[in-house]
């Protein structure tokens, strides 16, 4: 640390010394009554010297008050974002970039999410109004960072949703089609000739893997390895498998001869609008990464999970894309609304076969859609109804299942008036 106080009392003792030897010499010279021009000089130097000594004084004296300054400022949290205290149209995608919480329709809402220590960011809209909008709990205790609206949480599997709708553009484009074989693009996978795009959409094609990919990072590195340890078994029967979806993103990227996140942003980003929404990659050096916490005996924020950059890069099409609340709200409103692809083709993307639910990504029910995504101790959840004017999505960095899926459980059945099972 740095003595300011003696510091500044130095430099006014060098400040009273030169002005002493000023006052003498000024004596001096009058007394012996000579002003050569040599003694003229002399004396314009020593008025630079005290103009120089007096402008160092100044500096010091700003630089101590700034310090003592941001140091108050720094002792002191950030301001909490304005609350917006009544409903706002979820139709504007500008809204959903704020912190809102309707007391007279959300309050106990509000108050559920926080005796129970949520921990993440929730949205609640209800006949295409928001009444709640907030964040609960730390993106990162360590340093007294608070989750906001802004935050970015990893939404794992629900990244399926957006693969399927990219693969459903392409077959709307007649690039090919629900029925299209495997075997047109990966005739190496056995089975590959017996398992159709449709079957792999809903998780009833039989494929499965014979381990996991390595350590690579490497995008095309990691698709080899998929169809190399892929193979089908038998189809017909709901099996939740990723590598399906590792495949679709293969099949994008053989079709557009693009990558799979350019395409997501040529294709999902620009033409829905979705300004908050990224790739995995800069994941841990941007200013809203969220710090994953596991829950330990109860305990929130017991252990911060470091994983390697590996567990998003092998999720390719699967879950290595980090979202905003209202980014993700945004993205199912788009979806619903037909705003990528024609009601018709949607119908066909969300038709579950006999007996099962799963369809293009999501779960599909008669009167709502379930969706859920997890990875490195952040979890998802969201449920909607069909044209995502009522919806509830709870985004986390510490997976609490029990607290979690109970709460949105809760809080859809109440302002749906209809009873859901998460």
């Amino acid at each position: 640390t740095v003595n300011y106080s003696g510091l500044i009392f130095s430099k006014y003792f060098f400040f009273f010394i030169v002005m002493i030897s000023i006052l003498i010499t000024i004596i001096l010279e009058r007394k012996m009554g000579m002003y050569s021009r040599k003694e003229q000089r002399l004396k314009k130097q020593r008025k630079q010297l005290i103009k120089r000594s007096l402008g160092l004084i100044f500096v010091l004296f700003i630089a101590l008050s700034g310090t003592v300054y941001l140091s108050k400022q720094s002792s002191h949290p950030t301001k909490k974002q304005a609350i917006v205290t009544t409903v706002l149209p979820a139709s504007n995608y500008e809204n959903l970039q704020k912190t809102v919480v309707d007391f007279q329709s959300a309050n106990s809402f509000d108050k559920l999410l926080t005796t129970k220590k949520f921990i993440g960011t929730a949205l609640i809209v209800k006949n295409d109004q928001i009444i709640l909008e907030k964040g609960y709990g730390y993106s990162n205790q360590a340093a007294h960072k608070k989750n906001t609206v802004h935050s970015h949480f990893q939404i794992g599997s629900i990244q399926k949703s957006i693969t399927a709708s990219l693969i459903t553009q392409l077959i709307e484009a007649n690039k090919l089609s629900f029925q299209t074989k495997l075997a047109q693009f990966f005739p190496n996978i056995s089975g590959s000739e017996q398992i159709t795009i449709k079957q792999m959409l809903n998780m009833v094609s039989g494929l499965t893997i014979r381990s996991v990919p390595s350590d690579s990072t490497n995008e095309q590195v990691l698709l080899d390895e998929y169809i190399h340890q892929a193979y089908g078994t038998h189809t017909g029967a709901f099996h939740y498998a990723p590598i399906n979806y590792n495949l679709l993103a293969g099949v994008i990227e053989k079709l557009t001869n693009q990558t799979y996140w350019n395409v997501v942003k040529n294709q999902l980003l620009r033409p829905g609008g979705l300004n908050h929404t990224n790739n995995y990659t800069d994941w841990f050096q941007r200013a809203n990464h969220m710090t994953s916490y596991q829950l330990i005996n109860q305990k929130d924020y017991a252990k911060v999970i470091h994983p390697p950059l590996n567990t998003y890069a092998r999720e390719i099409g699967t879950g290595n894309i980090d979202m905003s609340i209202g980014d993700l709200y945004w993205y199912y409103r788009s979806l619903m609304n037909q705003t990528f692809f024609s009601k018709k083709i949607s119908t066909e993307l969300y038709r579950p076969f006999k007996g099962e639910y799963y369809s293009g990504g999501l779960y599909v029910h008669p009167t709502y859609f379930r969706s859920r995504g997890e990875i490195a101790d952040q979890q998802t959840l969201a449920l909607f109804d069909k044209n995502a004017h009522t919806a509830v999505i709870l985004m986390s960095n510490e997976k609490n299942n029990q607290l979690q899926m109970s709460a949105i459980q809760s809080i859809y059945s109440t302002i749906s008036h209809s009873h859901v099972q998460f």
